[in-house]
């Protein structure tokens, strides 16, 4: 199955996001979720072929979304203009990558940046979730990011967040530099613990 609305014209708005995360958090399906008609197909990145696109209408203005599955390579980080970290809410220790991943991201690229916390798998049953909801979210508030729950399998809310993001990337300027000190903050505290540290992991 071919993306949807696959373009190789730059006449539209183009943009890329990297999609970051720990092994097996499901960054793979949800960028198929995202690009392919159907669910049950599956993009398959390789050393040639690392990033996915598909054309949609964001405010009426035509724009050309590229999906990268990136490691910590500076490489690929640096190709991108947003970001997604992402974790399994099954999965105490890729929710722990979180800001690791996020301290890769910013020693990659030259500026602040634009990035959420997406917590895929949330489709599974609430006896199988290592990470809450409320763990989730206060971690993005702490980092001044947008956070939200997804299903890559089933498709609820891959394009909500993409959207949002790039809607996020428009404003740019001093919203995203006031959110990105916040995130120095955290960053700079979750890395010498101390008294005021405000990042915290609930394990019980």
């Amino acid at each position: 199955m071919s993306p949807t609305g696959a373009c190789n014209s730059l006449a539209a708005d183009a943009w890329s996001i990297a999609v970051v995360g720990a092994p097996g958090v499901g960054k793979t399906r949800f960028i198929s979720a995202f690009v392919l008609d159907d669910l049950d197909d599956e993009v398959q990145p390789s050393e040639s072929k690392q990033s996915f696109s598909r054309k949609i209408k964001i405010d009426d203005q035509e724009t050309i979304i590229t999906l990268l599955e990136a490691d910590e390579s500076e490489a690929l980080l640096r190709s991108a203009e947003a970001f997604i970290i992402m974790y399994n809410a099954t999965s105490l220790y890729s929710f722990q990558d979180a800001i690791p991943l996020l301290r890769a991201i910013r020693r990659a690229i030259s500026s602040d940046p634009v990035f959420a916390l997406v917590a895929n798998q949330t489709d599974r049953a609430p006896k199988d979730y290592e990470v809450s909801h409320s763990q989730g979210a206060a971690l993005a508030t702490e980092l001044g990011c947008p956070f939200a729950e997804a299903s890559a399998r089933s498709g609820r809310g891959v394009e909500p967040i993409v959207v949002e993001l790039r809607l996020a990337r428009r404003l740019g300027g001093l919203i995203c530099t006031a959110l990105n000190l916040l995130a120095d903050f955290v960053l700079e505290a979750s890395a010498t613990p101390s008294p005021a540290v405000i990042y915290t992991i609930d394990i019980a």
